[in-house]
């Protein structure tokens, strides 16, 4: 077992702490809601974790690559938050408000806590 110390001081300044409550309920929902085997493209292992479905990492890049890549690897499933989309992903903006979210995705679920609101969408195969 390997501990990090400090790593957890930083993320609290960022305003992210681990195993926030909506990665968790957003794990939970497709733990319950998914085919076993269905793989889903985050950035936040702990849905992984709770939804016992292996990840794709989302990567930092364009609407278009973004959607490539997960089409490319078998994504079926795409989760982010709202504090990744205003600090981290502003290209993803899109993606925060189900209302502007593009076309090829379908949204299925939204999952809050006080410092975020976590999104699920569906990806085309």
């Amino acid at each position: 077992l390997v501990r990090s110390r400090g790593l957890g001081d930083v993320y609290k300044r960022q305003g992210q702490a681990s195993l926030m409550p909506s990665h968790r309920a957003a794990g939970e929902w497709l733990a319950k809601n998914s085919a076993p085997g269905e793989l889903v493209m985050t950035r936040n292992s702990e849905i992984g974790l709770y939804a016992d479905r292996a990840l794709v990492v989302l990567p930092n890049a364009t609407w278009e690559q973004i959607l490539a890549y997960g089409r490319a690897r078998g994504a079926r499933h795409l989760v982010i938050d709202t504090w990744e989309v205003e600090e981290l992903r502003p290209q993803l903006r899109l993606l925060a408000d189900t209302a502007t979210a593009p076309p090829e995705v379908t949204y299925l679920a939204a999952f809050s806590d006080p410092k975020r609101t976590t999104l699920i969408y569906a990806l085309p195969p």
